[in-house]
């Protein structure tokens, strides 16, 4: 069985990606500001899917299919974000590199960018945060 994330507010804490390379599926390089704090272990913002390295192990860890190469965010911090977390640390955070087929793959992406994940990755992903989603049956 398979399962449909949806975001229904992507991403409030990034106010800016920048983002190089030929398209948006071949970045070379990313870059990502920060306005506020998030426990989330996963983000979508734009057409793209950011992890934490957290997140990132599990899925390796379980070997899923369906991601390429998964590379580190250079992460800033917004003049908002100093003034109200002084002191809280960012984890790293890397860019899905989502490459399977939905409904085929443990972890695909549709047309219109939301994450089709199986029931393994599903079973995985309750013991990290994801807000603000809804997931259904693909």
């Amino acid at each position: 069985m398979y399962y449909k994330i949806h975001w229904r507010n992507p991403s409030k804490v990034i106010s800016q990606i920048y983002g190089s390379g030929q398209t948006p599926f071949t970045v070379n390089r990313f870059h990502i500001v920060f306005d506020a704090l998030s426990s989330d272990d996963l983000f979508k913002f734009q057409y793209s899917h950011i992890a934490t390295r957290r997140l990132l192990e599990i899925f390796r860890e379980n070997q899923f299919t369906g991601l390429g190469i998964c590379k580190e965010l250079i992460v800033e911090i917004s003049g908002e974000f100093k003034d109200v977390y002084t002191s809280e640390p960012l984890p790293s955070y890397f860019l899905l590199a989502v490459k399977g087929t939905p409904g085929g793959d443990d972890i695909g992406i549709t047309a219109d960018y939301d994450l089709v994940i199986s029931a393994r990755v599903l079973n995985e992903l309750n013991g990290v945060n994801i807000s603000d989603v809804d997931i259904e049956e693909f």
